[in-house]
């Protein structure tokens, strides 16, 4: 993980050297930070997908990534027939606080379902991990 971090702090580098810029002036440790934490949730979804993976179910749709047109946005879709959460049903749930900042979510049909603005890719995956890893710890 902090491997990547450095890697992408090396382009960084790179890119403001090109423009006279220094990473210092640019980037601050809390974003250091976020970048990292965005990193970390792409590595768990790519696991997740490989410690699920069976031959059968990846064959599928079984995570789906993509855009929304009006509003502008993300829509994740993942099969969770596997999981242990698949017997789970939540209606859908709208958090919205303007226009551009909202996200709902919603498991139906061994589906976990998510949608937000177009800011919140890595909110929604996280969504995912934070319901799949509270499940599992209290088995």
């Amino acid at each position: 993980m902090y491997r990547e971090a450095f890697v992408l702090l090396q382009v960084l580098d790179t890119i403001f050297q090109k423009r006279k810029i220094t990473r210092t002036d640019v980037i601050t440790n809390n974003q250091i930070q976020y970048l990292i934490t965005q990193m970390e949730i792409l590595e768990w979804i790519q696991d997740w997908l490989k410690d699920n993976a069976d031959g059968e179910w990846e064959k599928g749709d079984a995570i789906q990534i993509t855009t929304l047109d009006s509003p502008l946005g993300w829509d994740v879709e993942i099969d969770i027939s596997k999981t242990s959460i698949a017997n789970l049903e939540i209606k859908w749930i709208l958090n919205e606080n303007g226009k551009q900042d909202w996200y709902g979510v919603k498991i139906q049909n061994q589906r976990f379902r998510a949608a937000g603005d177009a800011g919140k890719l890595t909110f929604l995956l996280n969504l995912f991990r934070e319901m799949i890893e509270k499940i599992e710890n209290e088995d």
